[in-house]
């Protein structure tokens, strides 16, 4: 067994990380996951055509900006990043993944996978951007703290509510 060789189905990414994307070497979109669609407003890859810079955009420091370059991608591969959508108000944590496909040991291409997360300031982004839990996946630490938000706003209204009834109560 080769532990430097991993076989898989890029669809079973989806799983993990249904915000990603996958590129080929030069940054032109190939797939992208079903959330990732979601909140760039398309429904299927065939509309998100292009250049990978064509729709997301470095959110860093400026002086990083220039190194946000897929040719540039491999001193980004072992370290977090931080993009924007261009048609909607979202950032997204991002890690590049490169891949290749091999024919009798040889690299025949060179790929990236951009592992992607919105980065969520309350529950209401949420709702802004139209997705629900059921868009994360379900080992995203991003979901759990989505639920412990939503969890905290039910419990926080709930209170409200009891207390305001209390004083109706009380005033009668």
């Amino acid at each position: 067994m080769n532990i430097n060789k991993l076989t898989f189905d890029i669809s079973e990414i989806e799983h993990v990380c249904p915000f990603y994307c996958l590129t080929n070497s030069t940054g032109i979109i190939l797939k992208t996951g079903t959330s990732l669609k979601k909140i760039l407003h398309e429904k299927t890859t065939e509309q998100i055509k292009g250049h990978i810079s064509d729709w997301l955009e470095y959110a860093g420091e400026e002086c990083d900006a220039q190194d946000w370059r897929l040719e540039n991608i491999e001193a980004m591969q072992h370290r977090p990043f931080r993009v924007k959508c261009k048609n909607a108000d979202i950032e997204l944590a991002c890690e590049a993944i490169e891949v290749s496909t091999n024919k009798w040991m040889v690299i025949k291409e060179k790929y990236w996978i951009v592992l992607m997360r919105p980065l969520l300031r309350n529950s209401e982004d949420l709702e802004k951007w139209g997705l629900t839990l059921q868009d994360f996946s379900l080992i995203d630490p991003a979901r759990t703290e989505l639920v412990n938000m939503l969890m905290e706003e039910s419990l926080r209204n709930e209170l409200i509510r009891a207390v305001k009834m209390e004083e109706f109560n009380t005033e009668e």
